[in-house]
């Protein structure tokens, strides 16, 4: 990550010669370096400025979310992925770029597959001399050149220490904080040198976390994961400056591009939450799971960087056996709005008109069109789809479709010196892991991110006892401030309306307005079809409508705000209903004013299309058989006649009918369609 790039800095085909004032001045083009994560980044450029005797920001650089250290001599910038994207985007042909080095390849994240595809187009069509270097330390090299042109493969054992790798399988009834603690403690008492312990979340951590800051005064204990401010991520990296030891407990952040000074000893959980998209509900979950056979492999490795290291995995030889050896590609698991987002700024109008690693599945792809056409992003037209627009404006926007919908709604509405501080507070929390765990209503969060910005911490603050992250406050109002600079606003002190929130909600997910089943009730109708529900002691439940950010598949509702439909301006639709009430076994017949799937008026109606009347009998009949009609005995005594005369003179000159039941109920349509004019219940049919 760090030697390759200095290492190729100063190769002939990084120069250009251009004429300058009459002289021939030498300049060279740029070399950018992708890693997947902003404190990956951020610690290769430092590590590289350093082997440099430089500053980072000097010849090398980095750009991340809301930071950058780039200078009128930056040879090397280190990115994340999604800058990238949008590099390509405002220039097609990157100009200035000699090299892109997509480090960490393996982890296949579907915007390093995106940003790959452009690349290659970039490359085919308008730079040839655009070089690109895929890096891995657990890479299949060799399927991964087949795809790629049969490119060549560069192979670099690098340095690594001798490194032992024990199996011990702890008391499975404690739980996972429990069982990492255990060993932790084991180590700490046996062993000599600093611990790095994998763990799949941010709670796990916490707990593992509190429950060592009681048993061991003396360990410095530091958590990693992503949501945390880089501040104190950057002080889990260095050593501990009092020589105390040091105990990180990291996600899966730490397994890739990062060196923890000091680390020795390495304990493998053997667990990680990776986010999981289904395109049928169109929602993303976090779900816990067996880590990979090459991540198992990375964690490992974290030990023996600066010297020999053991690792210690909380799992047995067997399970190791077991393991899939990658997970798969994010393409194939994720939300592709994004993606298509990014593919039609891009002027593709289908996938397959660029090079890919792997396809993006059909079934997600049409669940991305259909999430950008309800947000009034896309539109059909004779070649496909085009962006709208709205489209157009949302594409530069650096966060998902969704979230660039409800700040252009913001941006555009009449009342936007109030909604823009409101939609840069809302989006930022959206942006962020929840900060609270206080029920259902967004409003809370808000309240809460004024409250922080305006002093009003600790006991003052709203929520506190309930508050689970205050260190998050910091990261999101960061956000919140640049999305107010993006909006050309300041943020607000105010107090906020939630059913402003709720109409901003509902710009970013329009399937997800509900409607309450029952006055009081914990049970919404959703504006896109299916139902969702409430915790029954919600204090949302009071609320007639929602404006849904974030329910599961089964349709529990975390993150909601009350709404005013009124406000959205939706036009109704009337619908006429005829259907069987099995309950009341009749015919009813009504008009359904609906918004979306949501139900919002049901009226009789005395308009009835007599033969929908007729197929719904019949269906009903075929459905329960033919003593639904309730034939008397001389009609059954009738029908057993005609069946023996059959059996009888089957050589008769007329064939005899068939009277069987079920092909009597079967066909129901033929025979007794007719005659049903002044059924509308089942009483009517039987008389």
């Amino acid at each position: 990550s760090t030697i390759v790039p200095l290492a190729l800095m100063d190769e002939d085909w990084l120069a250009n010669e251009e004429e300058k004032l009459g002289e021939s001045k030498k300049t060279g083009k740029k070399i950018i370096v992708l890693q997947p994560r902003r404190l990956a980044a951020k610690g290769v450029a430092v590590r590289m400025a350093a082997l440099l005797g430089e500053e980072v920001g000097q010849r090398v650089g980095y750009r991340v979310r809301l930071e950058q250290r780039i200078g009128p001599s930056t040879q090397i910038e280190v990115v994340t992925e999604g800058i990238l994207i949008k590099q390509l985007q405002a220039d097609n042909a990157l100009e200035g770029v000699g090299l892109v080095v997509f480090d960490e390849f393996h982890e296949r994240s579907l915007q390093g597959d995106l940003a790959l595809a452009l690349c290659r187009e970039c490359q085919a069509v308008l730079r040839p001399d655009l070089k690109l270097l895929l890096m891995s330390a657990t890479l299949d090299a060799k399927e991964l050149a087949l795809r790629l042109d049969n490119a060549p493969i560069i192979t670099s054992l690098g340095k690594i220490f001798p490194l032992r790798v024990e199996h011990r399988v702890p008391d499975q009834a404690l739980p996972l904080h429990r069982q990492m603690a255990a060993e932790i403690a084991r180590l700490l008492k046996e062993e000599q040198g600093d611990i790095l312990a994998f763990l799949p979340g941010a709670g796990e951590i916490r707990q593992t976390a509190d429950w060592l800051e009681q048993k061991h005064e003396g360990v410095v204990v530091h958590e990693l994961y992503g949501d945390l401010p880089l501040e104190k991520q950057n002080e889990a990296l260095g050593p501990n400056m009092a020589g105390k030891r040091k105990v990180v407990l990291a996600t899966s952040i730490a397994e890739t591009s990062l060196t923890i000074e000091g680390v020795r000893m390495v304990i493998d959980s053997g667990w990680a939450r990776v986010p999981v998209y289904n395109p049928n509900t169109g929602l993303t979950k976090l779900e816990t799971r067996r880590h990979t056979a090459d991540s198992a492999t990375q964690r490992a490795g974290r030990a023996a960087r600066q010297q020999p290291g053991t690792c210690i995995r909380l799992y047995s030889e067997a399970t190791q056996a077991q393991l899939l050896p990658r997970r798969a590609p994010e393409i194939e698991e994720a939300d592709l709005a994004p993606l298509w987002m990014e593919l039609q700024a891009w002027g593709v109008h289908s996938s397959h008109q660029l090079s890919w690693i792997d396809q993006p599945p059909p079934q997600a792809t049409l669940a991305a069109k259909g999430i950008l056409t309800s947000l009034g992003a896309l539109e059909l037209t004779n070649a496909g789809t085009r962006l709208t627009a709205l489209g157009k404006a949302m594409a530069p926007m650096a966060t998902h479709p969704r979230l660039a919908r409800l700040l252009l709604a913001a941006k555009q509405h009449a009342d936007r010196a109030t909604l823009m501080p409101l939609a840069a507070d809302v989006v930022a929390l959206l942006e962020e892991r929840d900060p609270l765990k206080a029920g259902a209503d967004f409003t809370l969060r808000v309240e809460g991110l004024r409250k922080w910005r305006a002093g009003k911490r600790g006991h003052e603050g709203a929520n506190d006892a309930t508050d689970i992250g205050r260190t998050r406050w910091p990261q999101i109002d960061a956000l919140a401030q640049r999305w107010c600079q993006t909006l050309g606003c300041r943020s607000s002190p105010a107090a906020p309306d939630s059913h402003a929130i709720g109409f901003l909600l509902a710009q970013a997910y329009p399937e997800r307005i509900a409607r309450q089943q029952a006055k009081g009730g914990h049970i919404y109708r959703l504006f896109g079809g299916g139902v969702a529900y409430l915790d029954s002691n919600d204090s949302l439940h009071t609320a007639a409508w929602l404006a849904i950010a974030h329910m599961e598949g089964k349709g529990k509702i975390y993150l909601a705000a009350p709404l005013d439909v009124a406000q959205l301006g939706l036009v109704p639709t009337q619908r006429s209903v005829l259907a069987w009430d099995l309950q009341r076994e009749e015919l009813v017949a009504e008009t359904e004013t609906r918004i979306g799937e949501i139900v919002t008026e049901r009226r009789k109606s005395t308009q009835i299309d007599q033969d929908q009347k007729a197929e719904i009998i019949c269906t009903q009949i075929a459905k329960e058989g033919l003593a639904w009609l309730q034939p008397s005995h001389d009609v059954q005594q009738l029908l057993l006649r005609l069946e023996s005369m059959a059996l009888w003179q089957p050589d008769a000159a007329e064939p005899w009918p068939n009277t069987a039941a079920a092909h009597l109920a079967a066909n129901a349509r033929e025979w007794l369609g007719p005659y049903l004019g002044p059924v509308f219940k089942k009483e009517d049919a039987t008389k």
